[in-house]
């Protein structure tokens, strides 16, 4: 079977993060060989997991965060980044933002802290319903944690894990839905520190993309929150990079680049999202054609009220001979008055 044959070769790839055990008063620098780096050591090109309009948001081995207010839409990107890497051809694509297929079947790990069964099991069905597939793929695992004690967290995390990497043969990818309930305090220093590393040591020792997502503290409309307590402050010190969303009026919110390792934050350009209540899910909005669009009616409402503001009937061939009338009206807009 393919998962007992990749099980072995995988956990042969898995470094030990166990801290090596030596005495400081006979140490010799080669007990620390494997953590020196040098212009000749073997490192290995990261492969991308996702990019934005070229800039690299999220590498294998390195951790990643999303942010944004509650009802801004994270559980949306996600749920994107998830539908991407299972299918092709998603459906309503966001223009520009690349996410890696997992070709190889590795295992996808979702974890969720925060939705009831309910609300996790309808957003799972909206995930599959922007793919081209009916039945979830084995290598997709999405939990739902919420009913598990804190202490019982990061050990079924490790336990995921680890199975997971044995009978898919590794990691794509690893979601966290609720970063914030892994740990007692967001302000506490110790704890933020310590599950910050916890996830970087995950992504580095599958060598999976771990994307982790976190509230913002309230902030003015339209005006992007800093990410809540010293566990969003150790984010933005640890993450490859943080997007995050902020929340605008008529359902749109926009998706920012905040920090960026590897690229500079004019490199990625805002994409506006707006929750599409017949498809169930958020998708991407031009909102500046939607703009303009809305004040080119707005000036042929007016044209039409100044030729047709008399009250009379007319039949199309007298409306064209009373716009012709106009000066520098061209045909479309034309086209666009008969179909007010």
């Amino acid at each position: 079977m393919r998962n007992e044959v990749n099980a072995q070769d995988n956990s042969n790839n898995i470094p030990n993060f166990q801290a090596k055990d030596f005495d400081p008063n006979f140490a010799t620098l080669e007990d620390f060989e494997y953590l020196r780096i040098t212009e000749t050591t073997d490192i290995p090109l990261p492969e991308t997991i996702i990019s934005v309009n070229g800039a690299i948001i999220a590498e294998a081995g390195d951790m990643t965060t999303i942010s944004g207010a509650s009802k801004s839409g994270k559980s949306a990107i996600s749920g994107y980044i998830i539908a991407a890497s299972i299918s092709k051809d998603v459906k309503d694509p966001i223009p520009g933002f690349n996410v890696q297929n997992n070709d190889k079947g590795r295992a996808i790990i979702h974890l969720d802290t925060e939705q009831s069964k309910y609300s996790h099991q309808r957003n799972y069905i909206k995930i599959l319903r922007r793919t081209e597939i009916k039945n979830s793929p084995d290598y997709l695992l999405s939990y739902n944690i919420r009913k598990l004690s804190l202490d019982e967290y990061q050990p079924t995390t490790n336990g995921i894990c680890e199975a997971a990497a044995k009978q898919f043969g590794g990691i794509h990818m690893i979601i966290i839905d609720g970063l914030a309930d892994y740990i007692n305090d967001v302000n506490n220093e110790t704890e933020s520190r310590n599950i910050v590393k916890y996830f970087m040591h995950l992504a580095e020792k599958y060598n999976a993309a771990a994307i982790v997502i976190i509230h913002t503290n309230p902030a003015a409309k339209g005006i992007e929150g800093k990410e809540r307590g010293h566990l969003g402050s150790e984010c933005q010190r640890k993450s490859q990079s943080l997007l995050t969303l902020i929340a605008g009026k008529d359902d749109v919110s926009i998706l920012t680049a905040k920090l960026f390792r590897n690229a500079g934050k004019e490199d990625f350009e805002p994409i506006s999202l707006k929750y599409d209540k017949e498809r169930g899910y958020h998708v991407y909005f031009e909102a500046e054609r939607e703009e303009k669009n809305e004040e080119k009616r707005a000036e042929l409402v007016e044209l039409a009220a100044k030729i047709f503001g008399d009250g009379n009937a007319y039949k199309e061939g007298e409306i064209l001979s009373l716009i012709e009338r106009r000066p520098n009206l061209k045909k479309e807009p034309q086209k666009t008055v008969l179909q007010l």
